[in-house]
């Protein structure tokens, strides 16, 4: 079926070329865990750089905006629709930043989430949140950044 085709030697080794450190990478991580030791702590670093200066960019590290929690949009209505209607919700000032991922000032204050809230969407069961104008941050306080932002 493909007897045709034959790939060009400088593809091959165009990919050896990246594969092999990752391999290499991959065996010192593990060869570290059975033994125990930092050296791949400190190697790892070193060795993403050198990728880096080389054009390759580590796959591996999750974007600065990743969101952390996932949530429907039947379950951001629920959260909207019982946050904002309760009375004792402090508001947030106008200009804090609330991009997903940016750590929450330390002039804004948090609060856990309304029973019901942590009833019908358990993802936020662990965070904390606050509201800036219509829109409800949640926030993971193990780091103090904004998870998600449901407007």
């Amino acid at each position: 079926m493909f007897a045709g085709y034959i790939r060009p030697l400088s593809e091959d080794f165009a990919m050896h070329k990246y594969l092999n450190p990752l391999i290499i990478i991959g065996f010192m991580l593990l060869a570290d865990a059975a033994a125990n030791t930092p050296a791949a702590v400190r190697i790892l670093p070193e060795l993403i750089r050198a990728a880096n200066a080389e054009g390759v960019a580590p796959e591996s590290a999750p974007p600065a905006t990743a969101r952390t929690i996932n949530i429907t949009a039947e379950q951001r209505h629920i959260i909207k629709e019982i946050v904002l209607k309760a009375p004792n919700v402090e508001k947030a000032p106008a200009d804090v930043d609330v991009t997903v991922g940016s750590t929450v000032p330390s002039t804004v204050t948090v609060q856990p989430f309304p029973t019901d809230v942590s009833t019908k969407v358990p993802q936020v069961k662990a965070h904390t949140f606050f509201v800036q104008g219509d829109k409800v941050i949640i926030v993971n306080p193990v780091d103090n950044k904004i998870a998600e932002v449901v407007d």
